[in-house]
Parts: structure tokens; sequence; C-alpha cells
């Protein structure tokens, strides 16, 4: 069980205020609090979203950890915590961070000893796996397409992997001279399985589309990450199951995985490293 951050640059959702950490719970000075779950997350999502709004499901979660865990992208997440490894801060965040996979890598690079962490995602499972795995991080449930519950220029660095992205909220929490981290898939990502099972595909310009969308940053440094994987049909099957691609796959494509005993993929993602003005 993660234990109450006693400073924190948490925010009210509902009035604005500063959050402060009251006896397993948060409270801004108007009165409004916010407990803390018993995984050690806290929801700071106000209403009810939309159920198509409401992120990862617990088994797409599941797929994603035991993919993940494999190892099969931590040419990514090294290239991730390069991008801000050196840099002084003192809060560091991650913006739709899913089940905790990257930020707990980048946890574990040198330098980074005394540094507040905060990830935020909209997926309940998603932060409560996340919680329950790396308790040493404030997880957050918030929508980032609404609100960023972090105070005004309070964060040095934030990453966000395959993640919504709100220009706004990015350049009103990440303080001047901060460090904003976006990865992306590249467009040969995954070609084959994608021509295969009918993924989703890539936007090819997307980079430049991202860069001219975050008007308050200047992109500093672009890393084209790749590498070729072998896939046992477990991790097949979890790739597939831990994205929206899930919802669309056909009983065949589902056969299809089970018949397979390993494929070989191509892995391919851009590293777009910016910096607030």
């Amino acid at each position: 069980m993660t234990e109450l951050i006693s400073q924190t640059e948490l925010i009210c959702p509902t009035c604005r205020l500063a959050l402060a950490a009251a006896d397993r719970a948060f409270a801004c000075e108007s009165g409004h609090s916010y407990d803390l779950a018993r995984e050690g997350y806290i929801n700071l999502i106000t209403g009810k979203a939309p159920s198509a709004l409401q992120g990862d499901n617990a088994e797409m979660v599941r797929a994603r950890r035991a993919f993940l865990g494999r190892g099969h992208y931590r040419p990514l997440a090294e290239a991730v915590a390069e991008a801000v490894t050196g840099m002084s801060m003192q809060v560091l965040a991650d913006f739709g961070c899913g089940e905790g996979y990257y930020l707990d890598q980048l946890m574990n690079t040198p330098g980074l000893k005394g540094v507040r962490v905060y990830g935020t995602d909209i997926s309940k499972p998603a932060i409560a796996a996340a919680a329950k795995a790396y308790p040493l991080t404030q997880w957050v449930v918030a929508d980032t397409n609404r609100l960023i519950p972090l105070a005004d220029g309070s964060v040095d660095a934030a990453i966000d992997v395959f993640a919504p992205r709100n220009a706004a909220e990015f350049g009103r929490v990440i303080r001047p001279g901060g460090r904003l981290v976006v990865a992306i898939p590249g467009p040969a990502h995954l070609a084959d399985i994608s021509e295969r099972f009918g993924l989703i595909g890539i936007q090819n310009d997307k980079p430049a589309k991202i860069s001219s969308q975050l008007n308050e940053f200047d992109l500093l440094d672009t890393k084209r990450v790749e590498d070729e994987i072998l896939l046992d049909t477990s991790s097949l099957r979890d790739l597939l199951e831990m994205t929206p691609n899930a919802r669309h796959l056909s009983e065949q494509a589902r056969a299809e995985v089970e018949r397979l005993s390993e494929t070989r993929t191509h892995i391919e993602f851009d590293v777009l490293s910016f910096g607030r003005r």
C-alpha cells in the first residue's frame, strides 16, 4: 500500500484548489475530499464518463502486463528513460500511464531518488494494477482530455506513451524549461501482423501533426527505435488483446493466433522530446 505524499502537486478537479493529504484521503480548502482506494490510488474524475471513454478494461490490462513483462518493448522503455536522464527534477509524471510499465522502468534509472512521481490514466483497472505493482508512485484516475489534476507549472518532466495528448493541459502543468517525451508507433510498427490480422494502421505524418499541436513546446530531438521480436502464441495473443484492436478481431483471426507456434515481427517507435518554452 502506498503512503500519502505529504507535499503534493495535486489539485481538486471540482474547484482546482490544492489537495493535501488528510487521513487516507486528499482534501482541498473548499471541503472537497477524495478517498484513497485500498490499492493506493486516488480517483479524481468527477461524474461518470460514457463507457466507451473509460479506457482499458481489465482483460486489456492483464494482457498488456503479461506482454510487456516479457520484455518485448524494453527498447522503447529504455529510449524513453534516456530522453529524460540527466535532467534536474523534483516532479515527474506519466500521462496515460496504463498499468505503469514505462514509468516503473524510468524510475529504475539512476538519479531519480527523492523525485515525486505521478501516473494518471482514465482506466480504473489500469491504475489499480499499477498501484498494486508499483507502490512508490502516486497513481491517479484522471481524464487527460478534460483535466490533468496537477498544479500549474508543477511538472519538471512528463512522458506520454501511446496515450491521448492534450496540448493545453500539457502546457499548463509542465513548467517553462521542462521536458515532455511523447512515444508513438512508427509507420512500419507491426506491419506484417497488422496486415495479417487487420489491425488499425499508423499515420505516416503523425510526428509532424503532434509537433504542430504542441504549440507551447519546441521539438528538441526525435529518435527512431526499431527491433525484431519473436512472439510465441501467448505473446501474440496478449499483443492483440492489449489494445482496442481486440474489439475488432474476427473469430477466424483468433483461431489463426492459436494455430501459430511462433511468429517474428518488426517493432518501430518514434520517441519525440519536447522542451516547454
